[in-house]
C-alpha cells in the first residue's frame, strides 16, 4: 500500500509512521467491509492524512473515504453533493 507522509525527520520516525498508517487502514478497511452488505471496492490502496489532519483511505475501486478517530467512516462531500455508502445505507434503510 503507498502511504503519503509527511514531517517525519528520521527514517525510524517515517519507518513506525508508515507501519502504524497502514495497520489504521486495515482496520478501517475491516470495519468498512462489515459494515456494507456487499463490499465492491477492494482493498486499501493508499492511505494519508488530509488538510483537516482526518485520515483517508483510497481503495481499488478509486473510491476513498475519511475516518474518524474512531476509525468510523465520515461523510466526505465531493462538491458538496457525495456522501459515503454507508451512511447513504443507513439514511435509506439498506
Amino acid at each position: 500500500m503507498h502511504t503519503v507522509i509527511k514531517g517525519t525527520k528520521t527514517i525510524n520516525e517515517y519507518k513506525k509512521k508508515k507501519e502504524m498508517m497502514e495497520m489504521r487502514a486495515t482496520e478501517c478497511f475491516r470495519k468498512h467491509q462489515v459494515a456494507c452488505a456487499s463490499w465492491q471496492d477492494g482493498s486499501p490502496i493508499k492511505a494519508w492524512y488530509d488538510g483537516e489532519g482526518l485520515f483517508c483511505v483510497e481503495y481499488e475501486s478509486g473510491r476513498w473515504w475519511q475516518y474518524n478517530d474512531k476509525n468510523e467512516v465520515r461523510e466526505r462531500t465531493v462538491n458538496q453533493v457525495i456522501t459515503s455508502d454507508i451512511t447513504y445505507k443507513k439514511r435509506h434503510g439498506r
